[in-house]
This record gives structure tokens, C-alpha cells and sequence, in this order.
């Protein structure tokens, strides 16, 4: 075969493939074997018509068409080895000529490639999280109150009591936003509106209908800034109407950030919320855990490591994320549009099952959105980039650190994880472990947790040499480096959404 390359800008590889006229002459004979089979032809039996019956009664043009399926994927194969192109996923065929010869031209998108910067020259400071006694004063009381009971109050809502309310929001226009307080709605119309909601006005205004909510008045669940003042000193029974401006943060108030909005609230019932003591009693009650705190003092150290390894977690998990930002910011990647395709594809399949978890799917959301999917890929393109450019730099990081996987870091991990299974479950939990299904995604883990570390250490200016390359325990590493750092970015994003 004879063969052009041609290297695209969008990090593909364009092949041009001249079929040597006798192949193309063989391929032809058994198409027109094959059309014989299926087609009847006078006089003959189906299969036994010859060739120039089959031209004459199909056509050559058909003849040539069906033998160019037949060679396409024979000669697309040939043509990546000849060429030595590197491909990230099927190439396509984008066109074929046949005078004077056939040709074929293949689009072929090449495999990521990354370029690393000086990325051992990357530092951040790392200031270890601190629990002060605050911080854990608030972690108590929060667990105080899960421990709340609730007494219902004639006396009118005070801070801190629990309420169940109706609640109806509208957004109020500008030009509106100075009337609403001078001319509320009469009482009528607003018990109207309180009841058509479910054919609320395609108007593009911001709504809220809630029925039987259940809220409690303390600053941490507060819904909206100036919200459980606005309810103080109302009765059950009682109706209260105001306006809030809401704060323009829309990780904090969804689509409802920076609105002003008229609320008619209805106070159905008002509750005192009882609290226990916080003494050797109150831990007793808790859910007993083996090796756990007895006493309040215990309790108390418990909880604070708890939180320290938690804050730890997260701090770590931040600053990984800003050390990989540097390392990415000084390295070139190139990539072809299937990789981001495909990584775009991965983010809405997470966000499918996020909305099955809500009782809804794709066609749901987009019929409530008046989006359609074309649109979800554009929305998650920007975020898809960024994590493809860290996934990338990443697995190579990973691949020149010559990071591996042993089977000693393997076993501390099965122990690590079986501390948390009943005394009696882990026999039956470490054979699970050790079956060939669940070994790669352990290996997996092991290594996307070493590569966390190591950029965390180089960002630090602590981290070990890298082992030669020839060392026995990296042999896995440059399979399963691709694997581990997309785990690694997965469980950052899942970080920084939980923080």
C-alpha cells in the first residue's frame, strides 16, 4: 500500500491509502460472490452466478461499493501499523476515490500527549488545619440537637423553635420591588396563589412553593438571609408577608441568588426544642462504637480527632488540587475531541445517576430546562477540559515518577478497610477482596492514593527520588497510571463539591 501522513492541528492524523489495484480487483470478485447469494438472477442458481453476470446485473458500482466494505477495516488496520500513528480511540473513514485508483482517507485521533514543565519546582505552603475549641463547642452542639425532642408551643415563634410552615415566593421586578410592601396583594388572591402553582406563568420569574416545611430558627438553617427574623413573634395560624433580597451567590441559592423576592409565609405549628445535657449520660445513649468514648471528656477528644482527620482530608485534598493546577499550568497537552468527548460523556453519566437519585432521568431535565443534550455537553465542556488537562498531566506525572504498586501496600490497604466490618464479616470480606474482580480497582487505589501523595510531597519539597524505571515493583504502574489518576481527579472533584 501506499500511504500518506498528514498530522492535523486538532491532534489527529490524517491517512491517504492507495489500495493496490489487484486487491481491490479480489475484494470486487467476492462481493460479487456474496450479492449472489442474495440476489436472484435468472438462469442461475443463488451463489453460482459469475462475476460478469453480477456486473451486468448490479452494476459496477455496487460491485465496488459492497468490496470496499469488505477491504476498509483490513486496510485501516495495515495502515495504522505501517504508519506508526498512535491512536486514542476508532478512526473514521472520511472519504474514498476511485479514479485512477481507489484511495482511502482515514481520520485517525492520536493519543493524548503531555509534555511536562519543571513540575518538581512547584511550592505551596501546606499550614496544617487546626480544631480550635469553637469549632468543636459548634460539632457538639450539633450533635446535641440530633438528640433534640420537640414540644408544641401556643406561645408565638421565638428563636430556636422548630416551625412547619406553608411557604410561596415570587420574585418581584425592579420596577415592582418599591411597591410591594405598599400594596400587598389582597387576602384573597394571595390564598389563590398559594394554590395554582403547579400552573405557575412561564414568565421566567423565580418561584417557591413548599407545603408542611419544617425549619429550624437557629443561624446554621437559616433558608434565607433575614428569613427566621422576618417569622418572630408570629402565632400558629398566623399569615406573615415580606420581601427579601437575596444574596447574589448562586452555589448558596440556586437560581433564586440575587432576587428579590415577596414571601407569604404561613405559620402552622410552633415547637420549643428540647435539649439534653451534654454529660456521661448523653454519651451512653449515643450508638455504642467498639473502643469508643464513655464519658463526656472522651467524647469530646473523639470527636476532636474526628474532625481533625476530617479537616485534614479535605485541606489535603484542596491543596493537591492547587498543586496539579501549577504542574498542569506549566505543561503543553494535546489531546484529539473524542478524549473530550468522552470525558463529557463521563460527567453526564454521573450526573444521570445524581438525577436518579432524585426520582428523575436525562429526559426529565430536560423537558423541565427546555434544554436539550447538545446543550448539557456544551455547559459541562469548560469543567470537562480542565479535568482532562489534570487527568492527563496526572497519569504522566505518575508514569516519569515510576510509581508502582506492592503487594505490601495492597495488604495494608485490605486491613485498612477491614477495620471497618464486623469482627465477624472479615474473613468473608478479605476473600471478596482477593478475588481477581476487585484486585485492579485495588490497585487502582493504591496507586492513585501514592500519587496523591507524591504531588502533595513535591509541592511540599519532601518527596523521595523517583525509582528507576527498571525497578521490579513499577511494572504495573504504567498501565494502571491512567486509571488511578482519573480516580485521583474523581475523588478531588468530589472534595472540593463536598467542601
Amino acid at each position: 500500500m501506499n500511504i500518506q501522513i498528514e498530522h492535523q492541528d486538532d491532534h489527529t492524523t490524517r491517512i491517504t491509502v492507495e489500495v493496490a489495484p489487484e486487491r481491490v480487483q479480489r475484494a470486487k470478485q467476492q462481493a460479487a460472490s456474496n450479492l449472489s447469494k442474495r440476489v436472484n438472477i435468472p438462469g442461475f442458481r443463488k451463489g453460482k452466478a459469475p462475476y460478469n453476470v453480477m456486473l451486468r446485473y448490479v452494476g459496477e458500482a455496487t460491485i465496488t461499493e459492497n468490496a470496499i466494505d469488505l477491504i476498509t477495516q483490513d486496510v485501516y488496520r495495515e495502515a495504522l501499523i505501517e504508519s506508526g500513528v498512535d491512536p486514542y480511540g476508532p478512526g473514521s473513514l472520511m472519504d474514498v476515490s476511485l479514479d485512477p485508483a481507489v484511495s482511502m482517507i482515514f481520520s485517525v485521533p492520536r493519543r493524548p500527549e503531555v509534555t511536562l514543565g519543571d513540575y518538581r519546582s512547584v511550592r505551596l505552603d501546606f499550614q496544617k488545619p487546626e480544631i480550635s475549641e469553637a469549632d468543636l463547642d459548634a460539632a457538639m452542639a450539633d450533635l446535641r440537637r440530633t438528640r433534640a425532642t420537640y414540644q408544641e408551643s401556643t406561645q408565638p415563634v421565638q428563636a430556636g423553635d422548630r416551625v412547619t410552615v406553608d411557604i410561596h415566593a415570587e420574585e418581584v421586578r425592579a420596577a415592582e420591588a418599591g411597591q410591594s410592601d405598599e400594596q400587598p396583594e389582597p387576602e384573597a388572591e394571595a390564598h389563590d396563589h398559594a394554590h395554582d402553582h403547579d400552573h405557575d406563568p412561564d414568565d421566567g420569574l423565580a418561584r417557591l412553593h413548599a407545603h408542611d416545611e419544617m425549619l429550624l430558627l437557629t443561624p446554621e438553617a437559616e433558608q434565607f438571609p433575614g428569613f427566621n427574623e422576618a417569622l418572630l413573634g408570629a402565632a400558629s395560624g398566623e399569615d406573615r408577608e415580606f420581601d427579601l433580597n437575596i444574596p447574589d451567590d448562586t452555589d448558596e441559592y440556586d437560581e433564586y441568588a440575587g432576587k428579590h423576592m415577596h414571601f407569604r409565609v404561613t405559620v402552622k405549628k410552633v415547637e420549643n426544642v428540647l435539649l439534653p445535657e451534654l454529660d456521661d449520660a448523653f454519651v451512653q445513649s449515643l450508638e455504642p462504637v467498639e473502643g469508643g468514648p464513655t464519658t463526656m471528656p472522651e467524647l469530646r477528644e473523639f470527636t476532636r480527632k474526628g474532625m481533625e482527620e476530617m479537616s485534614l482530608s479535605r485541606y489535603r485534598a484542596d491543596y493537591e488540587r492547587r498543586a496539579v493546577d501549577a504542574m498542569v499550568s506549566q505543561s503543553a497537552v494535546r489531546y484529539p475531541e473524542a478524549a473530550l468527548v468522552d470525558e463529557m460523556d463521563n460527567l453526564i453519566h454521573k450526573f444521570s445517576h445524581d438525577l436518579e437519585r432524585q426520582g428523575l432521568n436525562l429526559e426529565d431535565y430536560f423537558k423541565i430546562t427546555r434544554t436539550t443534550r447538545q446543550d448539557l455537553y456544551q455547559s459541562f465542556r469548560p469543567n470537562a477540559e480542565v479535568r482532562l488537562r489534570r487527568m492527563l498531566v496526572m497519569s504522566e506525572i505518575a508514569r516519569v515518577e515510576n510509581l508502582g504498586v506492592d503487594e505490601v501496600a495492597i495488604e495494608e490497604t485490605i486491613n485498612e478497610m477491614l477495620q471497618s466490618a464486623a469482627e465477624d464479616q472479615r474473613d468473608a470480606m478479605r476473600q471478596i477482596l482477593m478475588s481477581d474482580s476487585m484486585q485492579a480497582g485495588l490497585r487502582n487505589q493504591v496507586l492513585s492514593d501514592a500519587l496523591s501523595k507524591r504531588i502533595i510531597d513535591i509541592a511540599q519539597g519532601i518527596a523521595a527520588a523517583p525509582l528507576p524505571p527498571d525497578s521490579e515493583v513499577n511494572e504495573p504502574a504504567a498501565e494502571a497510571a491512567p486509571a488511578a489518576a482519573e480516580s485521583s481527579t474523581e475523588a478531588n472533584s468530589e472534595e472540593g463539591e463536598a467542601s
